[in-house]
């Protein structure tokens, strides 16, 4: 059934019902700013405020008719099958061991299936698939994510590894660099409501105009609702941290602004396995920050003509940077610099050519690995879920489409995890 053509509606994931926003409210509020712009062919800064502010009270509106007003995100249920994934062997073996062995978790049993908690997967990958340990001494390397354009899947991919390398046993901490927040919004936590300025990357660059600057970020660490996640959350009012930097530099001339973020990150780096920096879709001070702090470099790159160029223009920037901070930057290398294909088209002739293109420009950089688009992830986005929040769930084709995509992130999680277990083997 379509939805009546003079209402908002939106259609629902979980099913074919249609919610019907308060039509009075939502009137008024695109009136009165029509009203704004009828009233002079130039709209002046005021009136862009006044259409600001009204379209982010439309915004709140929709969020709060599509999802329960302020409600906290919880961690997934795991399938017994998906459990047995997790843990690398099949339903059989996993039956038998919860048959034999007693210190495993059993999960809940509903009818003839069970289902498990975080926690509970937890239990069971330390005890049959224990990661390689990181030893103490050696630092969780810092690996940034990274794109000029907007619409890549850069966020996405930030939580999807993190959530990923976590159900590896791992212990991860992620940053949200980028004022728009959607990170901090996917672990649950309302940017502009739950966060102030000082509790973001953007409070402790500012507080080095301060006499005592916090030189550490862990006070502004945050536990989020997925155990062994923790984040350090973004809002809109780090939009203008930018602008601190030259101040930065003129109270503190010998301090090196580029490493602000490097040295914030190193007494929490044995804290974590992991720390993964999700940058905005500019050349900022903070992504240069995020650039010169990290060990590895993942550029999510959707296979468009205009987003590959987009993808070509941030290396000749970084080439710029590059030359610039080469006299004290000289020593400066990274780990791996890696493209990844998101939102693949397989029936796109256009999406064939660029990754063509990808290949011949990006050669050893490019990774095998590709997020194929669907319809199914970006219901997800929608509902501020990932790949991995939706594990739960009925034996459907939408089920069987997230488990599809859920596997090239097991690969990228899978290929960053051997890569740094590796290192740690040898130190």
């Amino acid at each position: 059934m379509e939805p009546p053509l003079d209402a908002f509606a939106f259609r629902l994931t979980n099913g074919n019902t249609w919610l019907l926003p308060p039509l009075e409210a939502l009137a008024k509020t695109l009136t009165d700013a029509i009203e704004l712009q009828k009233k002079t062919q130039q709209l002046s800064l005021s009136e862009v405020a006044e259409r600001a502010r009204r379209m982010t009270e439309l915004a709140q509106l929709l969020r709060d008719k599509m999802i329960e007003p302020m409600p906290k995100k919880a961690a997934p249920r795991f399938t017994a099958g998906q459990l047995a994934e997790i843990c690398g062997f099949d339903r059989n073996r996993l039956n038998y061991l919860i048959r034999k062995d007693e210190a495993l978790p059993k999960g809940s049993k509903k009818g003839n299936s069970r289902d498990f908690s975080l926690e509970e997967v937890y239990l069971w990958v330390a005890a049959v698939r224990p990661p390689t340990p990181r030893p103490p001494e050696a630092k969780a390397p810092v690996l940034a994510v990274s794109n000029l354009k907007g619409g890549s899947t850069k966020t996405t991919t930030t939580m999807c590894l993190a959530q990923g390398l976590a159900l590896k046993g791992r212990k991860v901490l992620i940053i949200d660099l980028d004022p728009q927040a959607s990170l901090t919004e996917l672990c649950g936590i309302y940017a502009d409501i739950e966060v102030d300025l000082d509790e973001t990357i953007g409070g402790f660059f500012s507080s080095y105009l301060e006499d005592t600057p916090m030189e550490s970020i862990k006070p502004i660490i945050k536990e989020s609702y997925w155990k062994n996640i923790s984040i350090v959350p973004a809002c809109t009012a780090m939009l203008g941290s930018d602008f601190n930097f030259p101040l930065i530099s003129r109270k503190r001339p010998t301090k090196q602004i580029w490493t602000l973020l490097r040295e914030g990150l190193e007494g929490v780096r044995q804290d974590f396995d992991y720390i993964l920096l999700d940058t905005a879709p500019s050349i900022s001070y903070t992504t240069v920050n995020a650039i010169m702090a990290s060990d590895t470099l993942i550029q999510p790159l959707v296979p468009d003509s205009l987003d590959f160029i987009s993808s070509i223009q941030f290396w000749s920037l970084f080439a710029d940077l590059t030359e610039m901070f080469q006299e004290h930057e000289g020593s400066k290398g990274f780990d791996m610099i890696k493209v990844l294909l998101t939102k693949v088209n397989y029936n796109s002739e256009a999406a064939l050519i660029v990754k063509e293109w990808a290949k011949l420009s990006y050669k050893d950089w490019l990774l095998d690995i590709e997020i194929p688009a669907s319809a199914a992830a970006s219901s997800g986005a929608l509902s501020m879920n990932t790949v991995y929040d939706q594990m739960s769930g009925n034996e459907d084709a939408s089920k069987r489409t997230i488990d599809r995509l859920r596997q090239p992130f097991n690969e990228l999680c899978s290929m960053v995890d051997s890569f740094y277990s590796a290192k740690w083997m040898t130190v």
